[in-house]
C-alpha cells in the first residue's frame, strides 16, 4: 500500500484520484485508513482551496513520489500560479489545482508540500505584478551583446583619477552572467536602455527583457507502430535525444502511436531550465537541467575570478531532437529468435537510425576524413 505525506497545507485540502481526501498535515499509511492501491503509475492530484480562500502569487508548492527504494522521482517542483509549466492545471479562479501524472515506476509514497491558500485575495495568478511587469521592478535582466559586455568591463575597471582607480563593486550588483544557446529577441524591449548597477548608471546601453521566463517548443515527434501488435512493445527500448541533455529513456507504451512534445522553460534570472515531456498532451516526465554557461567575473583586481557554480552545459551536438527505438524483434526472415536486425547493404538503401559495425568505403576522401566517417557510422547516424 502507498503512503501519503502532507506538509505545509493551509486553508485547502488534497484529493488523490478523486477518492482519498486529506485536510491537514500528517503521514498517512494504509493502517491509518488510507488504502491507496499499489502497483499504480497514473495518479490525479487535486488541491482545492477552502471556501473564501484562493491561491495567489506567493504559492510555491511541490509534489513528489517515491519508489520501493525510497528514491524520489516524478517530482513536480516550483508549482506557482504563474509558472507556465502548470498553466493548464489551474481553474480560472485559482481555487483548484489538478494534475494528472504518469510515472515510470511503482509508487510507494506520495508527498504533497506547501500548498497554502490565502484569504480574501482576488489576484490568483492574474496579479499584474506577475508576468511582464515583475521583470525589472527590483532586478533588471539585460540581453548584453559582446561589444556591450566589453564596454561595460572597460568602464568598470577604468582609471577615473590620477590618484588611482575607482570601480563599481559589480559583484554586489551582478547576480548572474551567462551565455544562453537560445535567442531572447522576442522578449526584448524595442529600444536599448542604459545599464544600471545599484545606484550607478553606466554609459553602456543594452536591451532590457520584458519577461523572466523563456518558453521554447523544442520538439513534436510522432512515433508510428511498426507491427501493429504486441511486437511493438515486447523487448523494445525507446530513447529521447534532446539538445543539451543526456539521452532519456521513455516508457514505450507512452511513445508508440503517440505524439511526443517537448518544452524547455528557462528562468532568465538564474539561467536554469526545466524540460517537460508530454505524450498526447499528458505530462510524462519533467527534468531540471543546466542550459546556460556561466561567464566568470572578478570581484577585485587582486583576487581570483568568481565563477560561482559553473554550469555543466552538456554539448551533445543534437541539433534536431529525435526518438531512438531499439527493437529486439521476436523473429526475422531467417527464422528463430533474434536480437537487433543485422544487414549488409549499401548505406543509401537505409533510412532512419543505424549503427554500422563494419564499414567498407569507396571514396576519394582523405585518410582523416575516412576515419571520421567510419567513427560517425559506428556511433550511429540518422539517414533521411
Amino acid at each position: 500500500m502507498a503512503s501519503v505525506t502532507i506538509t505545509g497545507l493551509e486553508n485547502c485540502k488534497v484529493i488523490i484520484d478523486g477518492e482519498f481526501e486529506f485536510v491537514e498535515d500528517g503521514w498517512y499509511r494504509s493502517t491509518s485508513g488510507v488504502p491507496l492501491p499499489p502497483n499504480k503509475s497514473n495518479y490525479n492530484i487535486l488541491v482545492v482551496a477552502n471556501e473564501g480562500f484562493v491561491f495567489d502569487n506567493t504559492l510555491n508548492a511541490e509534489i513528489s513520489f517515491r519508489n520501493s527504494l525510497n528514491m524520489p522521482f516524478g517530482q513536480q517542483k516550483n508549482i506557482t500560479t504563474f509558472n507556465p509549466t502548470y498553466a493548464e492545471c489551474w481553474n480560472e479562479s485559482f481555487t483548484e489545482f489538478s494534475i494528472d501524472v504518469s510515472l515510470y515506476d511503482t509508487v510507494t509514497s506520495i508527498e504533497v508540500l506547501n500548498f497554502k491558500a490565502v484569504e480574501g485575495s482576488q489576484s490568483g495568478g492574474q496579479d499584474e505584478v506577475i508576468g511582464d511587469s515583475v521583470v525589472n521592478l527590483f532586478s533588471n535582466i539585460y540581453n548584453v551583446e559582446k561589444s556591450e559586455l566589453l564596454s561595460l568591463s572597460d568602464e568598470i575597471f577604468a582609471e577615473v583619477s590620477s590618484g588611482g582607480s575607482t570601480r563599481i563593486r559589480h559583484e554586489e550588483f551582478i547576480s548572474h552572467l551567462y551565455v544562453l544557446p537560445f535567442s531572447v529577441e522576442d522578449l526584448r524591449e524595442d529600444e536599448k536602455a542604459t545599464i544600471r548597477m545599484g545606484g550607478y548608471e553606466t554609459s553602456v546601453e543594452a536591451y532590457l527583457l520584458t519577461n523572466s521566463i523563456l518558453v521554447i517548443d523544442i520538439a513534436e515527434i510522432n512515433v508510428p507502430a511498426k507491427y501493429n501488435n504486441a511486437y511493438d512493445f515486447i523487448n523494445t527500448e525507446c530513447y529521447l535525444h534532446l539538445p543539451y541533455l543526456k539521452r532519456v529513456e521513455l516508457d514505450i507504451s507512452r511513445v508508440v502511436d503517440k505524439t511526443i512534445t517537448v518544452q524547455y522553460i528557462v528562468d532568465l534570472y538564474t539561467g536554469s531550465a526545466h524540460c517537460n515531456v508530454r505524450s498526447d498532451d499528458l505530462l510524462i516526465m519533467s527534468m531540471e537541467f543546466e542550459i546556460s554557461r556561466t561567464i566568470p567575473f572578478y570581484p577585485q583586481i587582486d583576487r581570483t575570478s568568481i565563477v560561482g557554480n559553473v554550469s555543466k552545459l552538456i554539448i551533445n551536438n543534437v541539433e534536431v531532437p529525435y526518438i531512438e527505438v531499439v527493437r529486439r524483434i521476436p523473429y526475422n526472415e531467417v527464422g528463430g529468435l533474434g536480437n537487433l536486425i543485422s544487414e549488409v547493404d549499401t548505406i543509401g538503401n537505409f533510412t532512419g537510425y543505424i549503427e554500422v559495425e563494419k564499414v567498407h568505403l569507396e571514396t576519394s576522401a582523405s585518410k582523416r576524413e575516412q576515419e571520421l566517417i567510419t567513427s560517425l557510422l559506428r556511433n550511429g547516424v540518422i539517414i533521411r
